[in-house]
């Protein structure tokens, strides 16, 4: 008889990874296949273990569980992304409670994990997370000036080796 393979999981670290089931020799009394899945890995400042298993199930309901663990070692990265401001501009003048955008454009040689924004060192809104693979990402946040005052918007990116590269302007509020 033909065994068959009704389903394969494969979770790394708790997270389920899409696996296809490639491969595949039957008949006889077991199968064999090979199973590809990818999981992105996240940034680690040492070598690090990480968990998994994988389970097959037949038509019938039979599963079978391995188990093991893998080591992410940090990614070797000296390059820090590079980040760019292009609007407003380091000095231009901001109504107070009126929204700007401030536009950015962050590069890195590898890939770029995420953008963020802070004002006067404080993180505002959700970061841009572009995904993996992508090393050049154009945006905006948004931030409304709460009263007079001068303040130094900041963008941020950092890619998967921790690096940060950063982007400053200020920005003074006028009555008006």
């Amino acid at each position: 008889d033909a065994v068959g393979v009704a389903s394969i999981e494969l979770s790394v670290a708790a997270e389920a990874v899409p696996l296809s089931l490639g491969g595949v020799e039957l008949p006889g009394a077991g199968w064999s296949a090979t199973a590809t899945g990818a999981w992105l890995a996240p940034p680690v400042a040492a070598d690090t273990p990480f968990s998994w298993s994988a389970v097959a199930t037949d038509h019938a309901g039979h599963a079978t569980t391995v188990d093991g663990s893998l080591v992410v070692a940090p990614l070797v990265d000296p390059d820090v992304p590079v980040v760019a401001i292009t609007c407003p501009r380091d000095g231009d003048p901001v109504a107070p409670g009126v929204g700007i955008q401030v536009w950015f454009e962050a590069d890195d040689d590898q890939a770029l994990e995420s953008c963020r924004l802070l004002v006067d060192g404080v993180v505002l809104g959700d970061p841009v997370e572009p995904g993996p693979g992508v090393a050049h990402v154009e945006g905006a946040f948004a931030f409304t000036p709460p009263s007079p005052g001068t303040f130094v918007l900041r963008v941020e990116a950092s890619d998967f080796a921790a690096n940060v590269g950063f982007a400053e302007v200020t920005v003074t509020t006028v009555a008006g």
